[in-house]
C-alpha cells in the first residue's frame, strides 16, 4: 500500500509540479556511511583523498525550476552545482577535476538515478541512486560499481533550510 501511494505522489507530483516529486526537494545532509572508503578506492582515488573526504560531512541542496533539476553539494573544502534534466545526458564537474558525462532518471516515482560513464562515454562507471523515504525526510544514497560489485550507501537527513 505504501508503495503504490508513494507511485501516485511521484506520479502526480511529476504531472503537475516539475521533474521531480517536490518531497526529493530540500536540504540534506549526511549522518552516516557504510562502504564508503571501499567505494573510492575501488574507483582509483588515493589514499589521502579518500581519508579526506571520509572526514567532511556534505549537505545536498535538490531543488528545481520547470523542467531543470538542481543539485547542489557542498562541504567545508569542496562544493559544486549540477544542473540536468531528467533523461538527457549531461557533463558534470568532478571533485577531483575533469568531467563526467552521466544521466538521470526518476524511477519507482521515490528513487533518483543518475548514472556515470566511463570517458568512452559508452562504459558504465557507476550508479548514484537517491531512495527517498519518511514522506521526504531521509535519502539514502546508493553508489554501486556495476564491473567490481562494489555498492557504498550514505545516509542523509532533511534540515530546515
Amino acid at each position: 500500500m505504501i508503495f503504490r501511494t508513494l507511485l501516485l505522489l511521484g506520479f502526480l507530483a511529476t504531472a503537475f509540479g516539475g521533474p521531480i516529486p517536490s518531497y526529493m526537494t530540500g536540504r540534506f545532509k549526511l549522518y552516516d556511511s557504510d562502504n564508503y572508503d571501499e567505494f573510492m578506492e575501488a574507483l582509483g582515488i588515493g589514499w589521502f583523498n579518500r581519508q579526506l573526504a571520509l572526514s567532511l560531512t556534505p549537505s545536498h541542496q535538490i531543488s528545481q525550476d520547470g523542467d531543470t533539476v538542481s543539485l547542489a553539494i557542498s562541504t567545508l573544502l569542496w562544493s559544486n552545482t549540477v544542473k540536468f534534466q531528467l533523461d538527457e545526458k549531461y557533463d558534470e564537474k568532478n571533485p577531483l577535476g575533469g568531467t563526467i558525462l552521466s544521466i538521470a532518471k526518476l524511477i519507482d516515482g521515490n528513487k533518483l538515478r543518475r548514472t556515470r560513464f566511463r570517458s568512452n562515454g559508452k562504459d558504465i562507471a557507476f550508479h548514484e541512486t537517491r531512495t527517498f523515504t519518511e514522506g521526504g525526510n531521509k535519502m539514502k544514497i546508493a553508489l554501486r560499481i556495476p564491473s567490481k560489485k562494489i555498492t557504498a550507501f550514505r545516509y542523509f537527513k532533511k534540515v530546515d533550510e
